[in-house]
C-alpha cells in the first residue's frame, strides 16, 4: 500500500522479519547529486530516529515528491505520518482477504 503528501511518497509491504526495512527511490527529478544524497540522509535521519513508533516487518520505500524541499521537520512529519497511514491499510487489505479484483 502506499501514501503521499506534497513531501514525500511511501509504499509499505510486509515482510516476514522481526524488523522494519528502509529502501530509497531518489532519482534525478530530486535535483544534482547534493540534493539527492540531502534527501536521502535527511530520510535515513528521520526512520532512524522514529523506528521505533512504526510496526514492525515491514518494507518501507520512500521516495521524494518531485518539487518538495527537502526539510528535516517536514521530512520527519510526513514520514511518520505516511508510514502509519500506509501501515494501516495494508492491515486492513490484510485482514479483509488481500486484493479483489
Amino acid at each position: 500500500m502506499h501514501a503521499a503528501d506534497d513531501t514525500l511518497v511511501v509504499i509499505v509491504s510486509p515482510n516476514s522479519l522481526a524488523i522494519s526495512r528502509l529502501g530509497l527511490a531518489v532519482s534525478r527529478k530530486a535535483g544534482n547529486a547534493v540534493m539527492r544524497n540531502c534527501w536521502k540522509r535527511r530520510i535515513r535521519e528521520a526512520f532512524r530516529t522514529t523506528r521505533s513508533d512504526f510496526p514492525i516487518g515491514l518494507d518501507i520505500v520512500v521516495r521524494p515528491r518531485k518539487g518538495g524541499t527537502p526539510d528535516s521537520r517536514l521530512i520527519h512529519q510526513s514520514l511518520s505520518r505516511l508510514i502509519n497511514k500506509a501501515s494501516k491499510k495494508t492491515d486492513s487489505q490484510s485482514s479483509s482477504g488481500g486484493m479483489t479484483g
